[in-house]
This record gives C-alpha cells, sequence and structure tokens, in this order.
C-alpha cells in the first residue's frame, strides 16, 4: 500500500493570474449586490417611515382640528354664561356683588 503524501498546511497551490481576477472580479460581484440589496432595504423602510409620518400628521391634525372646535363651543358658552350673570345682576340680583375675586 501507498501512503498519499501529507501537504503542509502553509503550502497553498498556485493561483494563476486569471484565476485571482475571476476571484476579485466576483468579490466585488458580491459586494455590489450586498450594497443594492441593503439600498433596497434602506429605501423601503425610508418609505415605511414616511407613511407612519403622514399617518400621524393626519392624525394630528384630526385631533387638533376636534379641540379647536371643542375650544371654540367652549369660549361660546363662557361668553353666554358672562351674558347670563351680568343679565341677572342687571335685574337687581345682589348676591354675585358680595363674591370677592370675580370680575364680570
Amino acid at each position: 500500500q501507498t501512503v498519499p503524501e501529507a501537504r503542509s498546511r502553509d503550502a497553498t497551490p498556485p493561483v494563476s493570474p486569471i484565476n485571482m481576477e475571476d476571484q476579485e472580479r466576483i468579490k466585488v460581484e458580491r459586494k455590489r449586490l450586498r450594497n443594492r440589496l441593503a439600498a433596497t432595504k434602506c429605501r423601503k423602510r425610508k418609505l415605511e417611515r414616511i407613511a407612519r409620518l403622514e399617518d400621524k400628521v393626519k392624525t394630528l391634525k384630526a385631533e387638533n382640528a376636534g379641540l379647536s372646535s371643542t375650544a371654540g363651543l367652549l369660549r361660546e358658552q363662557v361668553a353666554q354664561l358672562k351674558q347670563k350673570v351680568m343679565t341677572h345682576v342687571s335685574n337687581g340680583c345682589q348676591l354675585l356683588l358680595g363674591v370677592k375675586g370675580h370680575a364680570f
């Protein structure tokens, strides 16, 4: 029987220049592919973030409109109540004149 020769671990087979060029080209192509995928993923995340922000803006605008409407109604109610108090006082009610700190 013959025993196969043991190769040294440090010894690498000689690589031809053409093979090195092919390997470098493959390496560059893989890097470009990874970069292209990363860029696509980044653009997708950006679009999703923009969509979420647009939804939030829409929600906040609706909430703001509702709050503005409520504030307007409350201002009207305050004006009506002040008018009722003034009418009450002008009709001779003395109860509110004794209360300190309230200006009508």
